[in-house]
Protein backbone atom coordinates (compact mmCIF):
# COMPACT_ATOMS: atom_id res chain seq x y z
CA UNK A 1 0.00 0.00 0.00
CA UNK A 2 2.67 2.18 1.13
CA UNK A 3 4.89 1.53 -2.56
CA UNK A 4 1.66 2.12 -4.06
CA UNK A 5 1.22 5.52 -2.44
CA UNK A 6 4.63 6.87 -3.26
CA UNK A 7 4.02 5.91 -6.65
CA UNK A 8 1.49 7.78 -7.31
CA UNK A 9 3.01 10.79 -5.31
CA UNK A 10 5.72 10.21 -7.85
CA UNK A 11 3.92 10.13 -10.31
CA UNK A 12 1.88 13.15 -9.77
CA UNK A 13 5.58 15.21 -8.84
CA UNK A 14 7.01 13.62 -12.13
CA UNK A 15 4.18 15.29 -14.23
CA UNK A 16 4.23 18.58 -12.89
CA UNK A 17 7.62 18.67 -13.25
CA UNK A 18 7.38 17.88 -16.69
CA UNK A 19 4.22 20.62 -17.59
CA UNK A 20 6.40 23.19 -16.10
CA UNK A 21 10.03 22.19 -17.63
CA UNK A 22 7.60 21.98 -20.62
CA UNK A 23 6.22 25.73 -20.53
CA UNK A 24 9.28 26.93 -19.29
CA UNK A 25 10.81 25.76 -22.88
CA UNK A 26 8.49 27.35 -24.67
CA UNK A 27 8.99 30.54 -23.05
CA UNK A 28 12.65 30.15 -23.34
CA UNK A 29 12.53 29.56 -27.36
CA UNK A 30 9.35 31.97 -27.52
CA UNK A 31 12.01 35.22 -26.37
CA UNK A 32 14.88 33.61 -28.43
CA UNK A 33 12.78 33.44 -31.38
CA UNK A 34 10.91 37.14 -30.51
CA UNK A 35 12.16 38.40 -27.98
CA UNK A 36 16.01 38.95 -28.92
CA UNK A 37 15.44 40.06 -31.94
CA UNK A 38 13.72 42.80 -31.07
CA UNK A 39 16.22 43.60 -29.19
CA UNK A 40 18.40 43.69 -32.17
CA UNK A 41 15.96 45.74 -34.10
CA UNK A 42 15.86 47.95 -31.30
CA UNK A 43 19.27 48.35 -30.52
CA UNK A 44 20.57 48.97 -34.11
CA UNK A 45 17.50 51.89 -34.24
CA UNK A 46 18.77 53.51 -31.63
CA UNK A 47 22.59 53.72 -33.08
CA UNK A 48 20.82 55.38 -36.19
CA UNK A 49 19.20 58.14 -34.52
CA UNK A 50 20.74 61.71 -35.08
CA UNK A 51 22.40 62.37 -31.69
CA UNK A 52 21.17 66.38 -31.32
CA UNK A 53 23.09 68.84 -29.64
CA UNK A 54 21.77 73.04 -28.87
CA UNK A 55 23.74 74.11 -31.44
CA UNK A 56 21.60 71.89 -34.06
CA UNK A 57 18.26 72.81 -32.88
CA UNK A 58 17.39 76.15 -34.42
CA UNK A 59 17.58 74.60 -38.09
CA UNK A 60 16.08 71.48 -37.24
CA UNK A 61 12.99 70.71 -39.26
CA UNK A 62 9.71 70.26 -37.21
CA UNK A 63 9.25 66.32 -36.67
CA UNK A 64 12.90 65.40 -36.91
CA UNK A 65 13.18 62.32 -34.79
CA UNK A 66 16.67 61.95 -32.59
CA UNK A 67 18.08 61.73 -29.08
CA UNK A 68 18.42 65.22 -27.62
CA UNK A 69 20.52 65.23 -24.30
CA UNK A 70 19.93 68.14 -21.70
CA UNK A 71 19.93 68.84 -18.26
CA UNK A 72 17.21 68.72 -14.95
CA UNK A 73 17.69 72.31 -13.52
CA UNK A 74 19.57 71.91 -10.24
CA UNK A 75 16.84 74.69 -8.81
CA UNK A 76 13.80 72.16 -10.11
CA UNK A 77 11.41 71.64 -7.82
CA UNK A 78 11.41 68.37 -5.82
CA UNK A 79 9.14 65.73 -4.11
CA UNK A 80 9.63 64.23 -0.47
CA UNK A 81 11.94 62.30 -1.80
CA UNK A 82 14.30 64.94 -4.00
CA UNK A 83 12.93 63.50 -6.88
CA UNK A 84 12.38 66.50 -9.46
CA UNK A 85 10.84 64.64 -12.19
CA UNK A 86 8.99 61.16 -10.83
CA UNK A 87 5.77 59.03 -10.39
CA UNK A 88 4.44 57.05 -7.60
CA UNK A 89 2.38 53.81 -7.81
CA UNK A 90 1.59 51.40 -4.52
CA UNK A 91 0.59 48.40 -3.56
CA UNK A 92 -1.23 46.71 -0.58
CA UNK A 93 1.08 46.09 2.25
CA UNK A 94 1.57 42.53 2.94
CA UNK A 95 0.99 43.45 6.46
CA UNK A 96 -2.78 44.96 5.77
CA UNK A 97 -5.47 42.62 7.06
CA UNK A 98 -7.02 42.63 3.85
CA UNK A 99 -4.36 41.11 1.46
CA UNK A 100 -5.23 38.05 2.14
CA UNK A 101 -8.70 38.24 1.78
CA UNK A 102 -10.39 36.64 -1.06
CA UNK A 103 -12.28 38.32 -3.46
CA UNK A 104 -15.36 37.72 -4.92
CA UNK A 105 -16.08 36.74 -8.38
CA UNK A 106 -15.88 40.42 -10.84
CA UNK A 107 -15.32 41.99 -7.75
CA UNK A 108 -12.40 44.45 -7.54
CA UNK A 109 -10.41 45.52 -4.26
CA UNK A 110 -7.14 47.90 -3.59
CA UNK A 111 -4.62 46.27 -5.79
CA UNK A 112 -2.31 43.49 -5.15
CA UNK A 113 0.17 45.00 -7.67
CA UNK A 114 1.74 48.09 -8.62
CA UNK A 115 -0.46 50.77 -9.74
CA UNK A 116 0.16 54.26 -10.64
CA UNK A 117 -1.62 56.88 -8.29
CA UNK A 118 0.47 60.08 -9.69
CA UNK A 119 1.74 60.23 -12.92
CA UNK A 120 4.51 62.56 -14.62
CA UNK A 121 3.92 66.07 -15.40
CA UNK A 122 2.78 66.64 -18.98
CA UNK A 123 5.48 69.06 -19.61
CA UNK A 124 8.64 69.74 -17.79
CA UNK A 125 11.49 72.49 -18.14
CA UNK A 126 15.15 71.04 -18.95
CA UNK A 127 18.43 72.96 -20.20
CA UNK A 128 20.65 72.59 -23.07
CA UNK A 129 24.10 72.14 -22.69
CA UNK A 130 24.35 76.14 -23.87
CA UNK A 131 21.89 76.91 -20.88
CA UNK A 132 19.04 77.31 -23.32
CA UNK A 133 15.55 76.30 -21.67
CA UNK A 134 13.59 73.66 -23.30
CA UNK A 135 10.13 72.69 -22.89
CA UNK A 136 9.86 69.09 -22.59
CA UNK A 137 6.51 66.94 -23.34
CA UNK A 138 5.55 63.94 -21.27
CA UNK A 139 2.64 62.00 -23.15
CA UNK A 140 1.41 59.61 -20.48
CA UNK A 141 2.98 56.47 -22.20
CA UNK A 142 6.49 57.72 -21.78
CA UNK A 143 9.14 55.47 -20.60
CA UNK A 144 11.19 56.27 -17.87
CA UNK A 145 14.63 54.05 -18.39
CA UNK A 146 17.89 53.70 -16.07
CA UNK A 147 15.44 55.69 -13.35
CA UNK A 148 16.18 55.65 -9.91
CA UNK A 149 13.52 53.67 -7.81
CA UNK A 150 12.51 55.21 -3.94
CA UNK A 151 10.19 52.32 -2.02
CA UNK A 152 8.48 53.08 1.67
CA UNK A 153 5.79 52.08 3.87
CA UNK A 154 2.85 54.43 5.80
CA UNK A 155 3.35 54.34 9.18
CA UNK A 156 0.18 51.64 9.37
CA UNK A 157 1.81 49.36 6.78
CA UNK A 158 -1.66 49.92 4.73
CA UNK A 159 0.18 50.46 1.22
CA UNK A 160 3.52 50.09 -0.12
CA UNK A 161 4.80 52.94 -2.55
CA UNK A 162 7.25 53.80 -5.16
CA UNK A 163 8.59 57.16 -6.31
CA UNK A 164 10.38 56.27 -9.77
CA UNK A 165 12.20 59.29 -11.17
CA UNK A 166 15.19 61.23 -11.47
CA UNK A 167 16.95 64.13 -9.61
CA UNK A 168 17.87 67.60 -9.84
CA UNK A 169 20.94 68.54 -11.91
CA UNK A 170 21.09 65.10 -13.73
CA UNK A 171 22.03 64.55 -17.82
CA UNK A 172 19.10 63.13 -19.03
CA UNK A 173 18.68 61.98 -22.78
CA UNK A 174 15.26 62.17 -24.54
CA UNK A 175 14.18 59.82 -27.54
CA UNK A 176 11.67 62.04 -29.53
CA UNK A 177 11.06 64.55 -31.83
CA UNK A 178 11.21 68.36 -32.48
CA UNK A 179 8.06 70.23 -32.20
CA UNK A 180 10.13 73.34 -32.85
CA UNK A 181 9.61 76.62 -30.23
CA UNK A 182 12.34 75.02 -27.83
CA UNK A 183 9.99 72.07 -27.78
CA UNK A 184 10.88 68.19 -27.33
CA UNK A 185 8.26 65.38 -27.80
CA UNK A 186 9.23 62.79 -25.73
CA UNK A 187 8.89 58.60 -26.13
CA UNK A 188 11.32 57.73 -24.31
CA UNK A 189 13.97 59.32 -20.99
CA UNK A 190 17.25 58.56 -19.73
CA UNK A 191 19.36 58.95 -16.69
CA UNK A 192 22.66 59.72 -18.87
CA UNK A 193 24.43 60.42 -21.98
CA UNK A 194 23.01 60.51 -25.62
CA UNK A 195 26.49 57.73 -25.89
CA UNK A 196 25.36 55.54 -22.64
CA UNK A 197 21.65 55.38 -24.18
CA UNK A 198 23.19 53.81 -26.74
CA UNK A 199 24.94 51.40 -25.02
CA UNK A 200 22.22 50.57 -22.42
CA UNK A 201 20.05 49.75 -25.56
CA UNK A 202 22.89 47.07 -27.07
CA UNK A 203 23.21 45.66 -23.18
CA UNK A 204 20.00 45.04 -23.76
CA UNK A 205 20.20 42.36 -25.89
CA UNK A 206 22.65 40.46 -23.57
CA UNK A 207 20.31 40.21 -20.80
CA UNK A 208 17.22 39.20 -23.37
CA UNK A 209 19.42 36.33 -24.31
CA UNK A 210 21.16 35.74 -20.94
CA UNK A 211 17.53 35.22 -19.70
CA UNK A 212 16.06 33.67 -22.44
CA UNK A 213 19.04 30.35 -21.85
CA UNK A 214 18.66 30.86 -17.73
CA UNK A 215 15.29 30.45 -18.43
CA UNK A 216 15.87 27.11 -20.65
CA UNK A 217 18.69 25.56 -18.43
CA UNK A 218 16.16 25.45 -15.56
CA UNK A 219 13.43 24.19 -17.77
CA UNK A 220 15.34 21.38 -19.15
CA UNK A 221 16.55 20.39 -15.38
CA UNK A 222 12.75 20.35 -14.44
CA UNK A 223 11.94 18.03 -17.07
CA UNK A 224 15.27 15.92 -16.68
CA UNK A 225 13.99 15.40 -12.76
CA UNK A 226 10.26 15.03 -13.95
CA UNK A 227 11.51 11.94 -16.26
CA UNK A 228 13.81 10.39 -13.56
CA UNK A 229 10.97 10.16 -11.32
CA UNK A 230 8.67 8.85 -13.98
CA UNK A 231 11.38 6.07 -14.76
CA UNK A 232 11.70 5.61 -10.53
CA UNK A 233 7.89 5.69 -10.16
CA UNK A 234 7.70 2.44 -12.01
Amino acid sequence: MFRLLRRRRQRGESSALLMFGSFGLLMACAIVAIGVPSSIMRARAVANLPQYRAADLPALAVGSQGLFQARIPTDAPTNAHDLALAYLRRKLHPNNPIFDEPLAEGEQGPPRDWVTVEQLPTETIFELDDGTLVTILIPNNTLLDNAEAVQYADAAEEFEYESRGYRPGQTITIEGFWDGNNTINAARLFNGTQAAYVTHTRGAIGGMAFGAFSCAGIALLMMLAGLYLRVRGR
